[in-house]
């Protein structure tokens, strides 16, 4: 949870300048989870973290951005305000008794900068001629000297990258009906962060049918 509390400074510093990034690198999900359409569901969201403060902000941007998509959807410090969330049996078994039917939950589970070398570039001049030339005919003296070559140094470009597992529960019988592992590119403010990544894991459920593909 410590790389949490980190974390969030430093999603704060990026907000001023950076942009998102964001792709699935793999995904699962249970051969049944074709027919359990989300938009019929009572959805709770969870973010797996120790710190209350961290919860509550990144819960409540994601409950947004999923009911924004069709996905009626409450942060899970609302609907289990005493629950201690790393601990995933214990939210699946207090959702029971909530009228929640599916869970969604997040786990930030990497953080790591990445340095790129973009090497320098020799640009030689243009060809000299004393002479010019045009047309076969001498129009006179050429330039007085050649232009000089120039180099266009090469530059570190520094990418941070954060990794998201994510992966949703259906409640009655606590089934694992699918997971998938996210990989954000220079993530911004939370929101932005949160928004980007709703925006693709939504593509990936129209592709397993739990959101059809009309809506």
């Amino acid at each position: 949870m410590k790389f949490l509390k980190r974390f969030l400074p430093v999603l704060a510093m990026f907000g001023l300048t950076a942009c998102n990034d964001t792709d699935f690198e793999g995904t699962w999900h249970d051969p049944s989870a074709s027919s359990f359409n989300l938009l019929q569901k009572d959805v709770a969201a969870f973010l797996i973290s120790g710190n209350l403060t961290a919860r509550r902000s990144f819960e409540l941007s994601l409950a947004n951005h999923l009911t924004q998509r069709g996905i009626e959807t409450r942060p899970g410090y609302e609907v289990l305000p005493g629950v201690d969330v790393t601990d995933k049996d214990a939210v699946l078994s207090g959702l029971r008794n909530t009228g929640v039917d599916t869970a969604v939950f997040m786990r930030i589970v990497d953080r790591h900068q990445e340095v790129t070398y973009f090497p320098g570039t020799w640009y030689p001049g243009p060809y000299y001629d004393p002479f010019f030339w045009r047309g076969g005919v001498f129009w006179g003296p050429g330039f007085a000297g050649p232009w000089p070559a120039f180099y266009d140094p090469g530059y570190y470009q520094v990418n941070t990258v954060v990794s998201v597992d994510t992966q949703i529960y259906s409640v009655p019988d606590s089934t694992l009906l699918w997971a998938g592992l996210s990989r954000t590119i220079n993530p911004s403010k939370i929101d932005n962060f949160v928004k980007d990544l709703v925006s693709k894991a939504v593509k990936q459920f129209r592709e397993t049918g739990m959101v059809p593909a009309t809506s």
